[in-house]
């Protein structure tokens, strides 16, 4: 199961941030499509993607 914390970025806005767990079944690559399709996707009902980090 992945981890999605709440978090402050230092200009005030609040996000939630995703972090894949080792024992989820979502690989580096499904991830990736993920985050591409979130970025491509802009609508006043849904997050908006304000980047990534890969490690």
């Amino acid at each position: 199961m992945d981890l999605f914390t709440r978090a402050k970025l230092h200009d005030g806005r609040m996000v939630a941030v995703k972090q894949l767990s080792p024992t989820s079944h979502q690989g580096k690559r499904e991830f990736m499509t993920e985050i591409a399709t979130i970025s491509a996707v802009q609508h006043r009902n849904l997050v908006k993607l304000h980047g990534c980090c890969i490690e």
